[in-house]
């Protein structure tokens, strides 16, 4: 969890009580940090729980994708978030659906075919950190656009059908926990229900 550093001699006697205080204090330490992650949690699940109230309240679908994308920026500790849905012309396109955070020419490059999520998606993709692809690749020109450092994509599906797409992007490099994703899944299945 950590190190203690103590500058100057040590004796055997106080390298003991030194390693004492060492063990004491990685117990207390991670016992906070477990009880952070369940507060955390508990928050999370509270917050999914009160968007399932208000999707199934709401027939408007751009007021269940702004609710969504402000859960998903909540849960996923991110920055800025979109909804993508099928393009009705082609449903391997996506179209931008509705989004929080992202900057105008962020928006602009996603009505370009290049840079649209790949609506045949099915599992996650995530980019801890845009600075560990390829140049080439299309999302670094996101990301110099966008001003993010870090993504994930979680495609959802109705049935068998692929329904949409979120998208969640950081500020700064970012490791995905297994745990926010599962809840974001959770949060997908409820707005891929609303568009039913």
């Amino acid at each position: 969890i950590g190190v203690i550093a103590v500058i100057g001699n040590m004796d055997e006697t106080n390298t003991s009580i030194l390693e004492m205080v060492a063990q004491h204090s990685s117990l207390a330490i991670r016992n906070a940090m477990l009880y952070d992650r369940s507060v955390r949690l508990a928050d999370n699940l509270t917050s999914i729980n009160q968007s399932m109230r208000y999707v199934l309240s709401n027939l408007d679908t751009d007021k269940i994708l702004q609710k969504a994308c402000e859960v998903a920026i909540k849960i996923g500790q991110a920055q800025k978030a979109a909804f993508f849905l099928p393009d009705d012309a082609n449903r391997n396109l996506s179209v931008l659906a509705k989004s929080i955070g992202l900057t105008t020419q962020h928006v602009q490059l996603y009505s370009s075919s290049e840079y649209q999520p790949q609506m045949h998606l099915s599992a996650i993709k995530i980019v801890a950190n845009i600075a560990s692809l390829d140049k080439e690749d299309a999302r670094v020109k996101l990301a110099e656009e966008g001003q993010f450092c870090a993504m994930v994509e979680i495609p959802f599906k109705s049935g068998n059908a692929l329904t949409g797409l979120l998208a969640l992007f950081h500020d700064k490099p970012h490791n995905y926990q297994h745990g926010s994703l599962e809840l974001l899944e959770m949060l997908t299945h409820q707005v891929a229900s609303a568009l039913d």
